[in-house]
């Protein structure tokens, strides 16, 4: 339970946030220099994913707090077996 869950709470995880994905060739990724612009897979209309550890936790949408980008939070994923991926 809860003792085991104090256990873990230092534990240093990488949270990172996904906009978008797009495959490209080495040489287009060689050609690429100040000003090039890459196109995502995603409308900016569409919510971008967190993850944390690389495996996808939530949805949200991207917001400005002072000069810093932060992810409000709108949905927490469910795993197959019908938990959040927040309680595993």
């Amino acid at each position: 339970g809860s003792k085991n869950l104090e256990l873990i709470k230092d534990v240093p995880v990488r949270v990172s946030v996904e906009i978008g994905r797009v495959k490209r060739r080495v040489q287009d990724v060689l050609e690429l220099n100040k000003g090039s612009l890459i196109i995502l897979d995603k409308p900016a209309s569409e919510a971008v994913d967190l993850l944390i550890n690389g495996r996808p936790l939530a949805k949200g949408r991207v917001v400005v707090v002072d000069d810093n980008y932060g992810v409000l939070i709108s949905e927490l994923l469910q795993k197959t077996d019908g938990t959040t991926a927040a309680q595993n």
